[in-house]
């Protein structure tokens, strides 16, 4: 009887009864070549993942910065058309608990508004649920607060910044009618701190700005040359005029913002750089926008290149620009934005 070849098995292409294999798997070039390929797909899919990300993240961002500026816009409408006092924006004053403030109190959600999911400090606060279903934000012990000298009960002190007023004073001044102060407090100067903690801040010198005014702000082009801060500048050619009146600024959280948590833009403070270096800003006519503001190399720290709120002026009458922050020369008066004055 003549030899018969055996079929091939199902589902064992190559081999046969007899062991014969016709195709034995990857050869180590392939394997190699593969892994090759899957490395250089990563690589190049991987910065655009990042990238998407991190404007996913700026995307939020700057919607919390839109809706902070709308929540100015409201408490100013209930105002008289008038923003409120710095002090009052994110937190008010109560004698059993804190509370949100007069910005603060017309958001959903601040809890969330408040922190950039970018931000390295992940700040915000801790919040809780109150007995009337409001969420409130939960007062964090001074010792446990950022900057903070742990143990101590009290917070790291950085020099040369101006501390702020302990409150605002009423329209008769310290201790006059309308302060809402103790006369004993009146001329206070202990720095005043907030429970709640956020990266986004007020720039206090646009407080009791009208919704309506007029008033153009811009900063100087190259801080290192203008280091001494001088009280005017007539040369509009030295600034960038940024078109309006910014009223909230995301804050470089290295510089002062850990180790003053007071809600206020002022004096050294610094815009953060985490999106393209640049920060966001909610403005006064209720549009926002990036500014990648001029700065030194280190974000962490002070350098002469830095832009701060030292640097931004107002226009005044007869062309001249003039600095919107006092340096400790006289506090600018409630309002003052609107018709700036030396």
């Amino acid at each position: 009887m003549p030899h018969r070849r055996r079929p091939r098995l199902p589902g064992r292409s190559g081999i046969t009864r007899e062991g014969v294999c016709s195709r034995g798997g990857f050869s180590l070039i392939e394997l190699l070549v593969t892994i090759a390929i899957i490395a250089l797909l990563v690589g190049i899919t991987l910065p655009g993942l990042g990238r998407a990300r991190d404007s996913a993240r700026a995307a939020v961002c700057l919607s919390n910065t839109k809706q902070l500026g709308l929540g100015a816009t409201m408490s100013a409408q209930a105002n008289k058309d008038t923003l409120c006092w710095g002090s009052d924006w994110l937190q008010a004053d109560n004698a059993d608990e804190v509370e949100p403030g007069a910005v603060l109190s017309y958001l959903d959600g601040a809890e969330a508004v408040l922190s950039c999911p970018s931000s390295e400090s992940r700040m915000g606060g801790a919040w809780t649920v109150g007995p009337d279903g409001k969420k409130r934000p939960v007062i964090v012990p001074d010792d446990q607060t950022p900057g903070a000298d742990p143990g101590s009960g009290k917070k790291k002190k950085k020099p040369k910044k101006k501390p702020k007023k302990k409150a605002k004073p009423g329209p008769g001044g310290p201790g006059g009618p309308g302060d809402p102060r103790d006369p004993a407090d009146a001329e206070s100067e202990e720095p005043v701190y907030t429970d709640i903690y956020t990266d986004y801040t007020m720039f206090a010198g646009v407080e009791g700005a009208k919704l309506e005014t007029q008033t153009m702000v811009g900063h100087v082009r190259r801080p290192a040359d203008y280091s001494d801060r001088p009280a005017t500048v007539d040369d509009a050619a030295e600034l960038s005029n940024l078109g309006g009146v910014p009223v909230f600024l995301e804050e470089n959280a290295f510089v002062w913002l850990e180790g003053y948590p007071d809600g206020l833009w002022s004096e050294g403070d610094q815009l953060t750089l985490r999106h393209g270096r640049g920060g966001h800003m909610a403005f006064l006519d209720g549009h926002v926008g990036r500014l990648a503001p001029p700065a030194g190399s280190a974000e962490s720290e002070e350098e002469p290149e830095d832009l701060t709120a030292e640097h931004f002026y107002a226009a005044g009458s007869g062309g001249r620009w003039v600095r919107v922050e006092s340096m400790g020369t006289s506090e600018r008066p409630f309002g003052w934005i609107n018709s700036p004055a030396p």
